[in-house]
């Protein structure tokens, strides 16, 4: 194992303006132990001690794979344990998302792209809206695309009460739980030179976050903005550059949010390491460099005041602690680890432990804190959705359709295998008692239903 030194591959950017020095009296060690404990009090909202019945992003409600308090079945087939599965025409491989109002997700339909709302309970769609013109797919990214058919309905939609927002090319609507739209806003003036990425938008404190690549003379650049939830009014952009990166090195991670000991940080993933904006105005903090660019698939986690990001699909994957300093805001990595080549799912989260696979099957068990690893497992397939975790127990879908269900535990324990036969590419939701998997040809609904009035 490489030791990992203490600001290695950090670079920060002075002193935010709502940071403030500590008092000239208080010692560092104790103005320090003040930040550990207001950091250890706050958490992303919801609070993990609150049982959750929906799955508001992709990653679930607090963006780290981790449904807490949620019922979900563990043995099912083509035969059995499924209530119902939905016929999909078209293409799209965004993961569905679920609120009070139902399951959503996006596709392209008939050159034109859709957002489309499913009753949970039985399966029938309620209504489906157009988002925009389907964009044509540029012919430069077809020999590096070669997962899945080509789509620009890639990223997942996101939910706030009765809102829906999605994101598809340069394009931002948000809609009602009825399917009526609230407002749309274009991201960038031009569609030209955009680049198509997998990377979710974020809702957090009645603020849409949302990311946006294009191809530049310089190489790449991400545009990163905040938006009000309600009105559409935009509280700050910011471009984010990388020089000499192509769309080979593009970057599929979606921005994650948090609590700091001195603020809310927006953590924004890139071919060449993370950038830290801070939430309110949008000024750029900090960012973690690590040489030249890589291609990159999975999104960054934040839990419980550690940030786990990887380093290109290739590895390896790092954890570190965000802590405030009388230059601002730094990052210290504690740990550092190998966990297989092309990674392109995100990791999920059990308490303190993390679970991450490889495109391969490589799974591993971490150590949230440390990064000590507990066990490695090749599992069979090739695996492109990011697990999930619940119960007590971990899911890792394959594109085969076998999903491995084992014991979010220290010690590896293989519980089942179920099988579809389908092909899986997005990632699972979870809610009411069940399962939500997206396929190629269906979208299929495992487990027994529970009522949310009850």
């Amino acid at each position: 194992m490489r030791k990992v030194k203490k600001g290695q591959g950090f670079r920060h950017l002075g002193t935010p303006s709502s940071f403030a020095h500590p008092p000239k009296k208080l010692s560092r060690r104790r103005w320090l132990g003040g930040c550990a404990v207001g950091m250890m009090t706050l958490g992303l909202a919801p609070t993990k001690s609150t049982p959750d019945l929906f799955w508001s992003h992709w990653r679930g409600p607090h963006l780290d794979g981790q449904g807490a308090g949620l019922s979900v079945p563990l043995v099912w087939g083509p035969t059995h344990g499924q209530p119902w599965k939905l016929p999909l025409s078209g293409r799209g491989i965004s993961s569905p998302v679920l609120s009070s109002q139902g399951l959503f997700f996006t596709a392209e339909l008939e050159q034109q792209a859709v957002l489309v709302c499913v009753d949970p309970a039985t399966g029938k769609p309620r209504w489906q809206v157009p988002l925009a013109d389907q964009l044509p797919w540029p012919k430069r990214l077809n020999p590096y695309w070669p997962w899945f058919q080509p789509t620009w309905a890639a990223p997942a939609c996101c939910v706030q009460g009765e809102t829906v927002v999605a994101v598809y090319g340069t394009r931002l609507s948000v809609h009602r739980g009825d399917g009526r739209r609230a407002w749309f806003r274009h991201l960038l003036e031009s569609s030209q030179h955009l680049l198509p990425t997998a990377g979710s938008p974020l809702v957090w404190k009645d603020r849409i976050v949302t990311t946006c690549w294009q191809q530049t003379p310089q190489g790449l650049e991400v545009l990163v903005g905040a938006y009000d939830l309600h009105s559409g009014q935009e509280h700050w952009a910011r471009r984010l550059p990388v020089p000499g990166a192509s769309a080979r090195e593009l970057c599929h991670g979606s921005v994650v949010a948090g609590p700091s000991s001195w603020g809310d940080v927006v953590v924004v993933p890139g071919p060449q390491g993370v950038w830290l904006l801070e939430w309110k105005t949008g000024q750029l903090l900090a960012q973690a460099r690590w040489g030249a660019p890589q291609p990159l698939g999975a999104s960054p986690l934040w839990s419980q005041q550690m940030l786990v990001v990887m380093r290109g699909e290739d590895g390896p994957l790092w954890g570190g602690e965000l802590r405030v300093a009388r230059r601002g805001v730094q990052v210290r990595w504690l740990w550092r680890r190998e966990v297989g080549r092309k990674v392109v799912s995100t990791p999920a989260l059990w308490r303190d432990l993390l679970f991450v696979i490889s495109q391969a099957g490589f799974a591993r068990c971490l150590h949230l804190p440390t990064g000590k690893i507990f066990w490695r497992r090749k599992l069979p397939g090739t695996f492109l959705a990011s697990p999930i975790t619940a119960q007590g127990r971990v899911y890792f879908l394959s594109q085969q359709g076998k999903c491995f269900v084992l014991a979010a535990s220290r010690t590896f324990q293989l519980l089942t295998v179920n099988r579809l036969p389908d092909q899986f590419v997005a990632s699972a939701a979870v809610g009411l008692g069940r399962l939500f998997l997206r396929a190629q040809e269906h979208l299929y609904c495992v487990g027994r239903f529970l009522d949310q009035n009850h």
